[in-house]
């Protein structure tokens, strides 16, 4: 028997530049969520899955990914972190102390310039250390 579950978040960001307030306020809900993955663990400068995608969840695998949150909880160093289909791969740099949110399963990556064909289900996501190992946690959910 599976029991889905709804996850809800928000977030206000708020910068005052030269006197002029530069504000966003976010609230979401994602419903319907069937899985989840919540770790804590030191990513290292060589390449390593977090998450694969499957056709069954599992130990470290989800069916789709719905929902994903990384915190690098480093104070000094970067991490990146690969959002991996069959065909593509795209990478993003989480600065030390920083937090990235991505609400999709699919991808679409391109270095050539050329043009937007399909997106394509993720397969993995990776993450890798940039100078010294990491301490980064993550909630994955489907």
């Amino acid at each position: 028997l599976i029991i889905m579950a709804d996850l809800s978040g928000s977030s206000t960001a708020s910068v005052s530049i030269n006197g002029v307030e530069y504000k966003m306020n976010t609230s979401e809900a994602v419903t319907g969520l069937t899985d989840a993955i919540k770790r804590t663990q030191t990513v290292t400068t060589t390449k390593a899955n977090l998450v694969t995608f499957g056709a069954a969840a599992g130990a470290g695998q989800l069916i789709a990914l719905d929902f994903f949150q990384l915190k690098n909880h480093d104070t000094t160093n970067f991490v990146t972190v690969g959002f991996e289909s069959a065909s593509d791969i795209a990478y993003i740099k989480v600065p030390a102390g920083r937090t990235i949110k991505i609400n999709t399963k699919e991808l679409e990556a391109f270095s050539d310039g050329s043009a937007f064909s399909a997106f394509t289900n993720l397969t993995a996501i990776s993450c890798k250390a940039d100078t010294a190992s990491c301490v980064v946690e993550f909630l994955a959910c489907d």
